[in-house]
């Protein structure tokens, strides 16, 4: 299953309350930044705790995905694509096919809210973002 994925600049909460009312949004699920567990090799950021991490809305058959941009993420990467993989094996191996000629947004690692999760942008400027759940 591939659906958008929406990246904002600390304006995610609003975009998601915009699109509810809009198109009468269901199954809302917001993560904030502070509801993540914490690294402590990496913790986050005060002024990032009310950010949203990861948001879900349904709008007319089709799950959008939220977030407040991270840092090293620019322009170019405010709207990406969000594929829920079978295994993390299948994950890997969809990885390392974008990679080719492409660059790495985000490590494949674990997260709170996926067994894998990693984030590319291909050879052609595309932004994927691969999650196993």
């Amino acid at each position: 299953m591939i659906e958008p994925y929406l990246n904002f600049e600390g304006k995610a909460q609003q975009a998601i309350d915009l699109y509810e009312a809009v198109f009468q949004g269901t199954n809302k699920e917001i993560t904030k930044v502070s509801d993540m567990p914490q690294n402590l090799e990496y913790p986050f950021p005060e002024e990032m705790m009310d950010l949203i991490a990861h948001g879900k809305l349904d709008i007319q058959g089709t799950t959008l995905h939220f977030s407040d941009m991270q840092p090293d993420v620019h322009d170019d990467g405010k709207i990406s694509l969000y594929v829920q993989t079978g295994s993390p094996e299948q994950l890997m191996e969809i990885y390392n096919k974008l990679l080719e000629g492409g660059e790495t947004r985000m490590e494949p690692m674990e997260q709170s809210y996926a067994k894998l999760f990693a984030w590319v942008k291909d050879q052609f400027g595309i932004d994927w973002q691969l999650a196993c759940e």
